[in-house]
C-alpha cells in the first residue's frame, strides 16, 4: 500500500468513477483532462451504477434469483469493451474467473438464503477490479503514460 511520501510524488490526483464511466465518449474525456507530461495517481471506482447492480445481485441471490441480472451486469461491461478496444475478448479473459467465483458465491448465497458483510464486500470489489482493469488497458495503449498500481 502507497505510503503518503509516495502519494506525495503524483504532481495530481484524479479519482474516476460512476457515470464518469459509462461508455466511449466519457473515457475519451478522462483521457483529454489527462496531463501525461506529469506523474499522477489516477483511482478508479466502480462503472456507472454497477456497484448498486451488485448489491442488487446479493439481494436477489437471497430469493434464488440472481442469473438474469448477472448476465445483465457482464453484458453491459461486454458492451463497453466492444466500444473501446473492438473486442469484448480482453475483458472476457480477465474476467472470467471473477464471473466464475462470483457465481459461485452468489450461488453459496442462494443455497443460505443470506450473506455477510465480508461476502457483500468481496461482491462489491468486482466492480473496481473491472473498471480499473479497462482503464488500465486504455492508458497502457498510450506510448508515454507509465502506470502504478497500489
Amino acid at each position: 500500500m502507497a505510503n503518503m511520501l509516495e502519494i506525495e510524488k503524483f504532481s495530481s490526483i484524479h479519482k474516476f468513477g460512476g457515470k464518469g464511466l459509462i461508455d466511449l465518449d466519457k473515457f475519451n474525456q478522462i483521457i483529454k483532462r489527462l496531463d501525461f507530461s506529469k506523474s499522477q495517481l489516477i483511482i478508479v471506482s466502480a462503472l456507472a451504477k454497477t456497484t448498486s447492480h451488485l448489491q442488487e445481485l446479493l439481494e436477489l441471490a437471497v430469493i434464488g434469483n440472481y442469473q438474469i441480472k448477472l448476465q445483465e451486469l457482464v453484458e453491459f461491461h461486454q458492451q463497453l469493451a466492444m466500444q473501446l478496444f473492438g473486442s469484448s475478448k480482453i475483458f472476457d479473459d480477465y474476467a472470467k474467473s471473477h464471473i466464475e467465483k462470483l457465481e459461485s458465491l452468489l450461488k453459496s448465497v442462494s443455497t443460505l438464503a443470506s450473506y455477510d458483510l465480508i461476502v457483500q464486500d468481496y461482491v462489491l470489489a468486482i466492480g473496481e477490479y473491472w473498471s480499473t482493469f479497462i482503464l488500465a488497458v486504455i492508458y497502457l495503449k498510450l506510448p508515454h503514460l507509465k502506470i502504478l498500481l497500489f
